[in-house]
């Protein structure tokens, strides 16, 4: 309806006019005196002056309703984003920590190369949400903030635990239990740890709880 209104208004204004302008223009057709000539046209006139202006404003109130709407659309888009990144960077905090729960309960080689997968599907998945916060400039009122902490979260699960992974997945081929290869995973038992002075927790945890918190407070403002 509001794209059909100053077509509207446009229409009405040139169906006036040629109206207008016809009365104007007959009222010399019949024998009136000059005194009520006049006043015809210049009632006219003012009928005229007041149809332009009604189409005035009817453009403006169009160009005030597209503009609220263009900014709810922009609104209701960016709130979306954030309940998206801030659903994601949960979930993905959760598969880091039920990970953990598996590999602690386990205690073998195969069950560490299982979870290990899902780490690496975690560390995907935080430069997908680091990607985002930085490709809409100010979704969030902190977001290099945010983006920067997702980015120490992906270096701790890519520089110690997958890489400790790496070095070692032809030794631990053939080892009974993960305890037998403790010493060569110091990385796996600080992510095994309750230690918060740790590096899963000062690298890992504090700054998913940082951005989480920022993600948090940008969302209930």
């Amino acid at each position: 309806m509001q794209k059909l209104l100053v077509p509207i208004c446009v229409a009405v204004l040139i169906v006036s006019a040629a109206v207008v302008a016809w009365v104007y223009w007959s009222v010399d057709a019949g024998e009136m005196s000059d005194t009520i000539r006049e006043a015809i046209r210049v009632d006219i006139a003012k009928t005229f002056t007041q149809l332009a202006v009604l189409g005035v404003i009817g453009a403006f109130i169009k160009w005030l309703l597209e503009g609220y709407d263009s900014f709810r659309r922009e609104r209701d888009a960016r709130d979306r984003a954030k309940r998206e990144l801030w659903r994601d960077l949960r979930q993905v905090y959760a598969e880091v920590m039920k990970a953990r729960d598996l590999i602690d309960a386990e205690q073998t080689p195969l069950a560490y190369g299982a979870q290990l997968s899902r780490l690496m599907d975690a560390r995907a998945s935080l430069g997908e949400i680091r990607h985002e916060v930085k490709l809409w400039p100010g979704l969030f009122k902190q977001d290099e903030e945010i983006a920067e902490r997702i980015l120490q979260m992906e270096r701790y699960l890519d520089d110690q635990l997958i890489q400790e992974y790496r070095n070692n997945y032809a030794a631990l081929s053939g080892a009974p239990s993960l305890a037998a290869a403790a010493s060569q995973l110091p990385m796996l038992q600080d992510y095994l740890s309750s230690d918060e002075g740790g590096l899963f927790h000062t690298q890992f945890r504090m700054n998913y709880f940082e951005a989480r918190t920022e993600i948090l407070q940008d969302l209930l403002a």
